[in-house]
């Protein structure tokens, strides 16, 4: 994100279970998200 008048860049990590509720935010933005995949984490 831009911090103090300056540029950046933002990364958003959204599971498979999210991937709805992420769809709604993306349609109310009117924009689409670019989607990078990653390898899968396991849990702690």
């Amino acid at each position: 994100t831009g911090r103090a008048g300056r540029f950046g860049e933002a990364i958003t990590l959204v599971s498979p279970s999210e991937e709805a509720h992420f769809k709604v935010i993306e349609k109310k933005m009117k924009k689409k998200v670019p989607r990078m995949a990653c390898e899968q984490f396991g849990r702690r």
